[in-house]
């Protein structure tokens, strides 16, 4: 039996050459035509249509039953050439103009738990989720047939942070700004400190005026001063969200390498399930 990249190829170019004989004989068909031919229908092609004289539009329909039978055959297999349920994405929360909390859906369950990194691009004030997985399997027929399968999928998605987000190297390497994942991987939650939420606070009394700069500036000093209330609400949870994390703000469990340039957001030690 031949390589499966072979057998893959081999269907491919039959594909091609069928697209190209059918392709070609169109153009050809369309010039020969002149002003006195074109009340007579068209005549059908002198060669045989590769696939049993199905039309071009059905071609979808038929590669797709083609390419299912195909991988039906490998079983196991099958499932390493499907992508995600759904992509990665990055979404503000909605209806929520004042904090800073950015939803990433990771596909089907355990998507984020198979090495989500999360970056902030300081320079363009923009947040970039990524995972990247590698995945092998072997299939064994007796002692004279084996096969050996790998897949990689890498998918990144970005988003544009609204200008309330603090999202500097100061305020990350201070702990102010974190990801939270769901216990089954398919859901998580930025939390990056809002300017907003934090000058709103201090007017309220809540909050020392200037947190929110001592904070983008990484003032180590200045936040050592909160109340564990305080610094829960300056890390960027709602006073809802900090009663339910026990008034504290939550601690890093993971700092993971960011693509390019970017800040490294980091994980935190506490399961977005919390929250919920």
């Amino acid at each position: 039996m031949a390589p499966l990249r072979v057998q893959v190829a081999a269907f491919a170019a039959m594909v091609a050459v069928q697209l190209n004989i059918s392709g070609s004989f169109a153009s050809n068909e369309a010039t020969n035509r002149t002003a006195a031919d074109n009340d007579k229908p068209l005549s059908t092609s002198p060669f045989p249509s590769l696939f049993g004289g199905s039309a071009l539009g059905d071609l979808d329909k038929m590669l797709q039953s083609s390419f299912s039978s195909f991988f039906g055959g490998f079983g196991a297999l099958e499932g390493m050439f499907r992508s995600e349920s759904s992509p990665l994405s990055l979404s503000l929360v909605e209806g929520d103009n004042d904090s800073c909390q950015i939803r990433i859906r990771g596909g089907s369950e355990g998507g984020l738990a198979k090495g989500v990194k999360v970056g902030i691009d300081t320079a363009r004030h923009v947040l970039q989720a990524s995972f990247h997985h590698e995945e092998r399997q072997r299939s064994e027929d007796g002692e004279q047939r084996r096969s050996f399968l790998s897949q990689a999928v890498h998918v990144s998605t970005s988003l544009a942070l609204p200008e309330r987000c603090i999202g500097s190297a100061g305020a990350l390497m201070l702990g102010y700004g974190g990801y939270m994942v769901s216990s089954d991987g398919s859901n998580g939650l930025v939390i990056l400190p809002s300017s907003v939420s934090l000058e709103q606070a201090a007017e309220r009394g809540e909050m020392p005026k200037g947190v929110a700069e001592a904070i983008a500036r990484g003032d180590q000093q200045a936040v050592g001063e909160l109340s564990d209330m305080q610094q829960c609400l300056a890390a960027g949870f709602t006073t809802e969200q900090c009663v339910k994390l026990g008034g504290k703000k939550p601690g890093v469990a993971l700092v993971d390498s960011a693509e390019g340039g970017q800040i490294p957001v980091p994980r935190l030690d506490v399961s977005l399930d919390v929250l919920n």
